[in-house]
């Protein structure tokens, strides 16, 4: 058993993240361990209720045409650790796709998350 922890890979990602709608982007999610972590991505979800009560919920983001979340198959890295990839990718990101998302690894007794916020731009018409 070795202890989970997100690869470089992962950890040198910008977490605030500005696309132009309609694009293509790839978040990565890879850990380092074993056993694999059971890993979910999540997506944090905002609103008010009469204009007051703030309040917010994760759950697991339901997939759709455009969305893709695959785990792929471990691979060893260049120090012969076991790497588990996690991608989140967008086809064509749509403005209702913007918002945080977090990468949450379970790992035994152990859990660890990373958040990316993603910003959805307008495409811009020129005439």
């Amino acid at each position: 058993m070795k202890p989970i922890s997100f690869t470089e890979e992962t950890l040198s990602q910008p977490r605030n993240i500005e696309i132009t709608a309609k694009s293509h982007v790839t978040i990565e999610c890879s850990l380092i361990g074993y056993p694999h972590p059971d890993i979910v991505w999540l997506k944090v979800i905002r609103f008010e209720i009469f204009n007051q009560l703030k309040m917010e919920f994760n759950f697991l983001k339901i997939l759709k045409d455009g969305l893709q979340y695959n785990g792929t198959a471990d691979q060893q890295d260049q120090d012969d650790r076991m790497v588990s990839r996690h991608p989140l990718r967008f086809d064509r990101i749509t403005s209702a796709d913007g918002g945080q998302y977090t990468c949450l690894a379970r790992h035994m007794k152990k859990q660890l998350n990373i958040t990316f916020s993603i910003t959805v731009l307008r495409m811009l018409i020129c005439f």
